[in-house]
């Protein structure tokens, strides 16, 4: 189950968080700052309401009935709004990219190989989402 993984790994943080600075407290090796925010995050994403909004679904076929399907599903969710937010950025810069181009060349695209190929990568990115 999804909760019990979260529980672990928010224990497990907890642990390394402890053992390092038990170990470390003469170095001043301060894994704290990585450790105790991971903690907490863990520990309040699992007791949120949004593990048991995913838990409350409708009947699945028997090939559908996995708890990786429910993680598999919110990662793709994840990496979609990464993706967007990367296409966001990249039409940021083509497009400021082609007014800087036109202050000092005289024309917004001169299709060089840079140019092509931010292109291309943004059609790909155009399509995708369009799909």
């Amino acid at each position: 189950d999804l909760y019990e993984s979260f529980i672990f790994l928010s224990w497990a943080f907890s642990l390394i968080h402890m053992v390092s600075y038990l170990k470390f407290k003469k170095r001043k090796i301060n894994l704290s700052a990585i450790t105790t925010p991971s903690a907490i995050f863990t520990q309040g994403f699992a007791t949120s309401s949004l593990l048991t909004k995913m838990h409350q679904s409708e009947i699945l076929t028997h090939a559908l009935q996995s708890q990786w399907l429910i993680m598999h599903k919110s990662h793709k969710d994840y990496c979609y709004c990464i993706i967007s937010l990367g296409f966001i950025f990249l039409t940021i810069g083509i497009l400021s990219g082609a007014v800087w181009a036109n202050e000092v060349w005289g024309s917004y695209w001169n299709w060089d190989p840079k140019e092509t190929w931010a292109f291309i990568t943004w059609t790909v990115f155009t399509i995708y989402f369009h799909t």
